[in-house]
Formats: structure tokens, C-alpha cells, sequence
């Protein structure tokens, strides 16, 4: 009689030991998903910046293309006259500053405003084109390089769009 208790004895202190073992294991979970919570949390935060970040960049990139689509309709309406003497203050023989990213080139004295103030744009006389005549005679074909730019939530976009026309 004696054995049998002493064989319940022990089921019941190893049934009391294994229960803190479902403890362990359910706080061990808990600690994994936080882990993973946390991660995502992060990835889904990086993602939307990136999302952000290529709306802010395609925007300026279209408002820039849209002040040099205005540029060259200034071109195309332009006089033949106002086009050799580069009449207009955006149209210029050569850039102000030779890096086209310098705030002198999009000052209000050497380009034009676009869409609003944040979209300008500006043109430059490259010259003639190559193997093009130079005989007087005849009609020369010069080469414009026009630009447009997009200063729009903290992001800047800069276009250029080649242009050729005779006179």
C-alpha cells in the first residue's frame, strides 16, 4: 500500500513542475510576435516614405516637363526677330551660371514663371546645327536647349528638352 502512494506522490509533483513550462513557452511566444509586430511596423513606415518620396519626385518631374512644354510654345510662337536677338529674358545665349542647378539660372530676371512661382523655365541658344548651311541665303537651323524645373515639397526637378527650328 505504501508503494502506491509514493508513485502518486511523484505523478503530482511532476503535473505541478510542468506547469510553469506553459508559462515559459506562452511568454516566449508573446516576445516572438512583439519581434515581429515591431518589424513590420518599421518596413510598412520605410515603404510609405518610399511611396512619398516617388510622388514628390514623378510631381516635380511632370511640373518641370510642363514649364519646358511652355518654353517651347514660347519658342514656336516667337518671332523669328525676337528669337535671333533673344528678345525674351528667359532665352539666353549661353546659361548665367554654367551649373543649370545654380539658383541664378532660375532667378526672376533669367528665367520665366510656368504654372506658379515653384515651376520656371528657360531656354538657351546653342547655335547653329551641325552640317547645317551657313550660306545667308538660306534658312539656318539653331539648336535650343530648353529647360524647365519643379521646386515642390522639399524635392527639385530639373527637365531638358532639345529644340530645333529654322530661320
Amino acid at each position: 500500500m505504501m508503494k502506491r502512494k509514493i508513485e502518486k506522490l511523484s505523478f503530482i509533483s511532476r503535473a505541478k513542475n510542468e506547469q510553469g513550462s506553459v508559462m515559459v513557452v506562452a511568454l516566449l511566444m508573446l516576445i516572438l510576435l512583439t519581434i515581429i509586430g515591431i518589424a513590420s511596423t518599421t518596413t510598412t513606415q520605410i515603404e510609405t516614405q518610399i511611396a512619398g518620396n516617388d510622388k514628390t519626385y514623378r510631381a516635380n518631374l511632370y511640373r518641370a516637363e510642363a514649364g519646358g512644354m511652355v518654353a517651347l510654345q514660347g519658342l514656336d510662337d516667337g518671332s523669328t526677330a525676337a528669337l535671333k536677338s533673344l528678345t525674351y529674358a528667359w532665352l539666353h545665349g549661353s546659361l548665367p551660371d554654367a551649373d543649370i542647378r545654380s539658383a541664378t539660372n532660375w532667378s526672376t530676371t533669367n528665367s520665366a514663371q510656368a504654372l506658379d512661382s515653384a515651376n520656371r523655365y528657360l531656354a538657351v541658344d546653342v547655335g547653329i546645327v551641325s552640317g547645317g548651311s551657313l550660306d545667308l541665303s538660306e534658312p539656318s537651323v539653331h539648336e535650343f536647349a530648353v529647360y524647365g524645373r519643379s521646386v515642390q515639397n522639399k524635392g527639385v526637378g530639373i527637365v531638358r528638352i532639345g529644340y530645333k527650328r529654322s530661320f
